[in-house]
């Protein structure tokens, strides 16, 4: 059951949480916002395969979209690194600005239920990316120093961040 600090739906925003369709997969192609776009593309990989496939391969993911349109702002979700550590995600699209300060508000509370099933939550982001690189280090995420890991391509940064699953569980 999805916890109601996800806000699934709320009379206070113009937004609702729920999984994403094949529509929201198809406008978040389309209408990416230019630094996930540059993200991807920096990687070599193919924004048109790599957005299906990061979905097909996460073991949760959900998209808000605009209550009073439908439109997408983005998808987010986690993918499977081991049993004890996530990989968190979140691409936008470019209505994403325009609900900046809601994402700055859930945010923490959406990434912390992602990976309730982890102990660490990992992953990459660009080192252009400085809105999510301000937002992560806001939150508590550990930037990992490259030098010693030569898996981690030239120009991103590895972030950690704690999970919730503890020792004793």
């Amino acid at each position: 059951m999805l916890s109601e600090k996800l806000v699934l739906d709320s009379d206070k925003e113009d937004f609702i949480v729920a999984p994403p369709d094949t529509l929201d997969l198809e406008d978040l192609v389309a209408n990416l916002r230019d630094q996930d776009r540059n993200e991807i593309l920096g990687l070599d990989k193919d924004v048109e395969f790599t957005i299906p496939e990061s979905v097909k391969n996460s073991e949760f993911v959900l998209a808000v979209n605009q209550k009073s349109t439908g439109d997408l702002i983005s998808i987010f979700g986690v993918g499977n690194h081991s049993e004890e550590i996530g990989i968190p995600w979140m691409l936008g699209t470019k209505l994403f600005d325009k609900y900046h300060r809601s994402f700055v508000r859930y945010g923490p509370e959406w990434l912390k239920y992602l990976l309730k099933d982890y102990k660490l939550g990992i992953n990459w982001i660009s080192e252009e990316n400085k809105r999510s690189y301000r937002w992560l280090n806001s939150i508590g995420a550990t930037f990992i120093d490259n030098e010693w890991n030569p898996a981690i391509p030239s120009g991103y940064l590895q972030f950690v961040i704690e999970g919730g699953k503890s020792e004793n569980v």
